[in-house]
């Protein structure tokens, strides 16, 4: 996946897909398998933990409303859930666990719930943003961590058989084991590998249950190439396992597809009145900026304020002018030339409000000048 084809931001998750043929029996049916993901590369956090393929659907939708980068739940069509992408046969499997119309097979499914992370601290992270913190928050603002496994035949066993479970950090890489017990001889095992974020996409995170790592450490900086999702084996206990070695399997993830969401606040003033010295200087503070261009736009209301300098830089200054009204500033922060986040701030103008002793001469507040007022 590069940025030729794919386009994703910190805090979504990339789709992965296990489709399994001709499965031998073992005892008790049970099956456990091993995939790896790239946890951290270079210093940085890639994918700092496993999620479910709606989960990753409902989070992009959710960081960036409206622009489709996934499609909207698994309902939708252009999910593409088989795909035509991939061997003849196992299409056919992939169509027969799921029973999509052109399978022939019952759709036998269960959820397996994602648990027993520990924490992957890595320097300059800031202080408490742990993988389990992350995982907490993300766990409040979705529906729990479960994906999903299908099959040609029922899964038996409830939860302690279905399940997929932490086994390690090794070599920069986060290891789960994927379990499930059934007779069934074709399975189709989808799941998603959550992109490290370095702050949240949205403020307050609790918006978006993406809690960041710290400025930078998110997986839109990782320099050198791609980070993997990557097959290991089927497991038992050190032994060759019953159902046979496969090869390394490897997705892998360009860094130049990661994305990040900006955000942006201003300081400001909230009032200015009419005879004080000064213009009116707004400070925005834009957040997750990747090679960025800035805007400020100006709604002068019924002032006649007027630009001092520059309206592309992160500082606006404006002549707050004679009239009276309110000023709205508008601050916009491109990243790459693609997504943009826009923030606003707004300003009274107002005449003085105290009049001098003979009632006519008027000042606003704090005049060193003026000692009294009718």
């Amino acid at each position: 996946m590069n940025n030729n084809n794919s386009e994703y931001t910190e805090g979504m998750a990339t789709l992965q897909r296990l489709i399994f043929e001709d499965i031998p029996s073992t005892p008790g049916f049970n099956h456990t398998f091993r995939v790896k993901m790239q946890a951290q590369k270079n210093g940085v956090h890639a994918y700092d933990f496993m999620i479910g393929w709606e989960d990753a659907l409902e989070v992009s939708e959710t960081i960036l409303p409206g622009f489709g980068l996934m499609p909207e739940n698994y309902a939708d069509l252009d999910l593409n859930i088989c795909g035509d992408a991939i061997s003849a046969s196992a299409e056919t499997e992939c169509n027969t666990a799921h029973d999509l119309g052109t399978g022939t097979g019952p759709g036998y499914t269960a959820t397996l719930e994602i648990s027993g992370e520990e924490n992957l601290v890595l320097p300059g992270d800031l202080p408490g943003r742990t993988t389990q913190a992350v995982i907490a928050l993300f766990e409040s603002k979705y529906s729990g961590r479960e994906i999903q496994i299908w099959g040609n035949a029922e899964f038996t066993g409830g939860d302690s058989a279905n399940k997929v479970e932490f086994v390690k950090y090794e070599a920069g890489y986060i290891f789960y084991d994927i379990s499930w017990q059934s007779e069934a001889t074709s399975v189709v095992i989808e799941f998603a590998a959550h992109i490290a974020a370095g702050n949240s996409p949205s403020d307050p995170p609790s918006d978006d249950g993406i809690l960041g790592y710290g400025p930078g450490r998110g997986a839109s900086f990782i320099n050198g190439g791609p980070y993997h999702v990557i097959t290991d084996q089927f497991q038992n206990n050190g032994e060759t396992p019953v159902e046979g070695e496969i090869g390394s399997l490897d997705n892998q993830l360009m860094a130049g597809a990661v994305l990040l969401k900006p955000r942006c606040s201003i300081d400001g003033p909230d009032s200015f009145c009419i005879g004080d010295e000064g213009n009116l200087v707004y400070t925005a503070t834009p957040v997750n900026i990747q090679d960025p261009t800035y805007k400020w736009t100006i709604d002068k209301g019924t002032t006649n304020a007027s630009l001092v300098g520059s309206d592309e830089t992160p500082t606006l200054t404006l002549n707050p002018g004679t009239q009276e009204g309110t000023i709205k500033v508008t601050f916009t922060v491109t990243n790459n030339g693609t997504l943009s986040s826009s923030c606003e701030y707004e300003t009274i103008i107002e005449n003085p409000p105290y009049a001098g002793e003979d009632g006519t001469l008027r000042f606003c507040e704090g005049d060193p000048t003026q000692s009294s007022v009718n």
